[in-house]
């Protein structure tokens, strides 16, 4: 089973998932499969055999375009007893949300996960301004427009 990130162990926490003993370098189990996507073979062996991801645009002020990516859950027992959006916000600036990936695709063992592009970053527009206020802005239209039930924001 692969390892996860002490980072991606926070985050599965943050969703409500049990962790074992120990400190951040435990495992989680059991462990969902890593998609792939769209991003290159797959195979049966691996446990990344590719799902139907989606994407898209959501359009803010002044037509700016943020650009989007969708993971659909897993059917596990997880997703189905607690349906949620898992929103993932990259760093930056200038970063995209494809460093995030697969490895936080995992989380879709507990819900539909969310990568977007924020403003000025890889496919979404490059338009200013780029202040704190105008991300927390194009945040809140990404959750109106594709989390309007339960979400956890990844940040």
């Amino acid at each position: 089973m692969p390892r996860l990130s002490s980072n991606c162990l926070r985050a599965l926490a943050l969703c409500g998932v049990a962790l074992g003993a120990g400190s951040c370098r435990t495992r989680v189990s059991p462990a969902p499969p890593v998609t792939n996507a769209g991003r290159g073979s797959a195979s049966e062996a691996d446990g990344t055999v590719g799902r139907a991801e989606s994407s898209g645009v959501v359009v803010v002020d002044s037509g700016v375009r943020l650009a989007y990516t969708v993971v659909p859950a897993l059917p596990t027992a997880a997703s189905a007893a607690r349906p949620r959006t898992i929103v993932v916000l990259h760093g930056g600036p200038g970063a995209t949300h494809a460093y995030l990936r697969p490895e936080w695709d995992r989380l879709a063992a507990f819900g539909r996960v969310v990568y977007y592009d924020q403003r000025g970053c890889g496919s979404s527009t490059r338009t200013g301004p780029y202040t704190w206020q105008t991300h927390v802005r194009d945040l809140g239209a990404v959750l109106d427009h594709l989390a309007p039930g339960e979400r956890v924001v990844l940040a």
